[in-house]
Parts: structure tokens; C-alpha cells; sequence
């Protein structure tokens, strides 16, 4: 599925550590800089609204995007496939220094977050993150909001069920025809037309090379292909 996806991770904020990658799938599918950048950008900025007005439970989604860098401890084949990354890693993410990694990791988050009076500080939150080395936002999106539920309900079981499934999924093509793609235990349909290479943020690569005539000039995200996916498919509480 690495076409798609580089791994399905899910961070715990913890009160005593902060936050930290609970699960990681495939295991050694990030290096140790990148883990430590997908775990500090895994929350919003504050509890929500909703909680400080005494709502129990607040889902939420949105996206970040950090540098790729170091070596990740393991792969599919057992062999490490280094990033680059000379340049050194902050708290969020890789310096951009001569020899820093040229890709970038996008994380499409399902956060949850929840009251209760009985745990210190009064709440957790859990997020569960697609990566992705591309942008594909109508596609990894609604993948999260499947992942993180079904990640809530079984654990890293289910997120490497979800691994297994994306893996039968055909390869993504820009600016090809619609695609109907099947997600979780509920068999959750995501019916996507991916836009063309061309319109994506340099460097996004994975495609067929005649569809990476990639433009260097960065744009929004949103939008970045058309998704359809059937009404209340999707599990969770209150998600926006």
C-alpha cells in the first residue's frame, strides 16, 4: 500500500510525557525524528470548545505536513530505507539543511477527545494519522475518519487490517477515472477521481511517471481531488 499510505499511526497524549505514538504500522515505518514529529503535531493547539462547555466526547479532523528525514529502523523487507537528513530534527520535524530529505509526510488526523471526571486533568484525546507522502486529501481524509474509530474500538488490530486492505487497493493514477475504494470493517466506499500530477505541491511522486510533470509551486490542499463517500458511513461522535 505505500503507493498510498506510508504507515497508520495512533498518538496518546500522555499527562506525565505529552504526546506519544502509541501504535505504528508497519513498525518501523517512520524514523525516530519523524515519530517524534508526527506525535507533536498529532493534536489541536487546545481542547475544544465543545469540551469546556461539558460535552463528553469531540471528534475532529485536519492535516499537517512535516519533512521526511533520517532512517526509518525497519521496512517490509526488513532493510532500512534511509530519508536524507543531514539536516538536523527540531520538535517539529527535520531542518530544511542541504542534505534534508527532498519528500514530506502528510498526516491526515482523527482526533478524539474526551471528558471524563475520573482521569487526571479531567480528559484524554487519542488521534489516529494516515501518512502519506502525498496530498490526497479526498482519499486519506475520510480514510482516517474510518481508521480512527475502528482504532478505538480494537486497537492496533484494527489499523493493521486497514494496513492489509489499502494494500489491495489498485495504485493511485492522476487525472484518471473514478475509483471505488473499500475501507474497514464496515466496508466503508470512497468513491474518488484523483486530480492530475500537474497540481500538486512538488515533490509528490508515486504515480506513473508520465503523470509526474509535478509543479514546484506550492498550493491548498483542500480539494486536491473529489471524493464521495456514503452518508453516515462514516463511525464516530460529534466529527466535523
Amino acid at each position: 500500500p505505500r503507493a498510498w499510505l506510508v504507515g497508520l499511526a495512533s498518538v496518546l497524549f500522555d499527562v506525565d510525557v505529552g504526546p506519544k505514538v502509541e501504535a505504528l504500522v508497519p513498525p518501523g515505518c517512520l524514523s525516530a525524528e519523524e515519530r517524534q514529529a508526527v506525535a507533536f503535531h498529532a493534536f489541536p493547539d487546545s481542547m475544544s470548545m465543545e469540551l469546556h462547555a461539558r460535552s463528553t466526547i469531540r471528534d475532529s479532523s485536519f492535516f499537517f505536513r512535516v519533512r521526511r528525514c533520517g532512517t526509518p529502523r525497519e521496512v517490509d523487507d526488513g532493510t532500512a530505507v534511509p530519508h536524507g537528513g543531514g539536516g538536523g530534527a527540531t520538535a517539529t520535524g527535520c531542518d530544511a539543511g542541504d542534505d534534508a530529505d527532498d519528500r514530506f509526510l502528510y498526516g491526515f488526523v482523527f482526533c478524539r477527545q474526551r471528558q471524563d471526571a475520573s482521569l487526571r486533568r479531567g480528559g484524554e484525546q487519542l488521534s489516529v494519522i494516515a501518512l502519506s507522502e502525498h496530498p490526497f486529501s479526498s482519499v486519506l481524509r475520510p480514510l482516517s475518519q474510518v481508521a480512527g474509530p475502528a482504532c478505538l474500538s480494537n486497537g492496533q488490530a484494527a489499523l493493521e487490517a486497514l494496513w492489509v486492505e489499502v494494500a489491495g487497493w489498485p495504485p493511485p493514477r492522476g487525472g484518471g477515472p473514478l475509483m471505488s475504494l473499500m475501507a474497514g470493517p464496515m466496508s466503508v466506499p470512497i468513491t474518488v477521481r484523483l486530480p492530475p500530477a500537474s497540481t500538486l505541491p512538488h515533490p509528490s511522486t508515486g504515480m506513473p511517471a508520465d503523470d509526474r510533470e509535478l509543479s514546484r509551486a506550492g498550493s491548498s490542499l483542500a480539494g486536491f481531488g473529489s471524493a464521495t463517500v456514503r452518508s453516515g458511513s462514516l463511525a464516530g461522535g460529534g466529527g466535523s
